[in-house]
């Protein structure tokens, strides 16, 4: 008990460090005067972000390439390499939100363990190839913030474990679905942020230098504001139309700012480019709360003493979801996300009811341009209804990650995860619950293909 009071007290610690953080952010992010425009502009923050200007478009490539390991004595080890290729595919319009993710996760593990039963240690060389495909699209009623939305989530899991003694693969195909009702709206505000950022600096610049600028001591109108946005929500427009796509953003901000940028020398230019061309995690703004129906089916084979074990089931449920992400100002970003499910199991012969519990939480800070530092929240409470003696799940992982532009849209980054879960299930060590806990490093490049 009083490592599991340690363990609890450490994440508790970690989580009050990530609310110090925003405690210090500037709230008054909520009027442009954190973005250079001042308080009596025409348009303030919350207007400006949920304005309907052209629809938001693009994809991204992003293909990361890691190492990790942890430890959790001398003879429990890990170490293992990653190749992480996703495809995400994102539009956004006024009354239309649509989402298409692909990502495929290989990885490959060297473990060293220690068996209690054999008295020896062993290596284990294990292949894991998963592979999932996330689409959904959301539909608003014309007029209101209302809508509906239709989920679907197959997956393919492909496993090689490798010893001395056996050589097994298992494999585990799904999927899951949901119908939604539900209000509210979490708008994609990146180009936005883009739009803001690239002001900052244009006005910055300008006041430097001096000189009789037509808008050297003004904000950008909101009409300035309006078609830059609009160019930065069609930038797949100009990589997949030149070979050069930066010179033709340029030459369209230009014509949008007019005299603003007279007095800008090439190395301005430069300076500016970098936040055209910076990768932006995706930044959100606004609340959702919706709730509805899920079906899931998956078939599993597992090898358990070098037999097959076979077992398929469906789920079937409701749940509610809710969402909530507000831009504290332009280089952090809060967001919290829930999700409360009741389902039943239906295996070979039998029925089990699940209450499931899901808590989200995300801190974007952007320390300077070129560095960015995320960290995570994610706990999931499970607990089996239909036989509540005998199986209770919590797990909890808390993520740091670091992540810093080279160039070129190449990004190295470092991360650290701690894990705790605090479980039990029949037949697993004893009829008691038991907890686990690791710690995990892990560093690698990403590249991001295309926006």
């Amino acid at each position: 008990m009083k490592i599991v009071i340690n363990r609890a007290i450490l994440i508790l610690i970690i989580s009050v460090i990530s609310l110090n953080q925003v405690l210090k952010a500037d709230f008054s992010g909520l009027k442009l005067e954190k973005t250079a425009i001042k308080a009596d502009s025409i348009l303030n923050v919350k207007e400006f972000f949920f304005a309907d200007y052209a629809p938001v478009e693009y994809c991204l490539w992003p293909l990361n390439i890691s190492g990790s390991g942890y430890f959790t004595d001398e003879y429990n080890r890990n170490y293992r390499i990653i190749i992480n290729p996703i495809y995400d595919y994102y539009y956004e319009s006024s009354n239309l939100i649509r989402k298409f993710e692909t990502e495929v996760y290989s990885n490959y593990a060297l473990s060293k363990a220690y068996s209690d039963y054999e008295g020896k240690a062993f290596t284990v060389n294990k292949l894991d190839f998963d592979m999932k495909i996330d689409y959904s699209q959301q539909s608003y009623f014309s007029g209101t913030d209302n809508y509906y939305q239709y989920q679907l989530n197959p997956d393919f899991a492909f496993y090689n474990t490798k010893n001395s003694d056996d050589d097994i693969f298992d494999r585990s195909i799904g999927f899951n679905s949901q119908i939604l009702l539900g209000k509210g709206k979490i708008r994609d505000v990146t180009s936005k942020i883009r739009v803001l950022k690239l002001e900052e600096r244009i006005l910055e610049l300008l006041r430097k230098k001096g000189g009789n600028f037509e808008n050297n001591k003004k904000n950008f109108t909101e009409q300035q504001l309006k078609k830059i946005t609009d160019i930065f929500n069609n930038m797949n427009y100009y990589t997949s139309k030149f070979d050069r796509p930066l010179k033709y953003i340029w030459k369209d901000i230009e014509n949008v700012l007019g005299k603003t940028t007279e007095g800008l020398d090439p190395f301005d230019i430069i300076y500016l480019s970098e936040i055209i061309e910076q990768y932006l995690e995706r930044r959100e703004e606004g609340w959702s709360f919706a709730g509805g129906l899920l079906y899931g089916y998956r078939d599993i084979e597992e090898n358990i003493s070098s037999k097959p074990y076979l077992v398929d089931y469906q789920e079937i449920g409701g749940l509610l979801l809710a969402g909530w992400s507000k831009n504290l100002t332009l280089d952090k970003q809060l967001s919290f996300g829930v999700e409360i499910s009741q389902k039943r199991r239906f295996y070979d012969g039998f029925d089990t009811d699940f209450v499931t519990a899901k808590l989200e939480h995300k801190f974007i800070w952007y320390i300077w341009d070129k560095l960015a530092d995320t960290f995570k929240i994610d706990a999931e409470f499970e607990y089996n209804i239909s036989d509540p003696e005998n199986r209770f799940n919590l797990p909890v992982t808390v993520t740091n990650s670091f992540e810093y532009l080279i160039e070129n849209n190449v990004n190295f980054f470092f991360e650290q995860t701690l894990l705790y879960s605090y479980n039990h299930e029949v037949g697993y060590r004893s009829t008691d619950y038991y907890h686990e806990a690791n710690l995990s490093f892990c560093f690698g490049l990403k590249f991001n293909l295309d926006r």
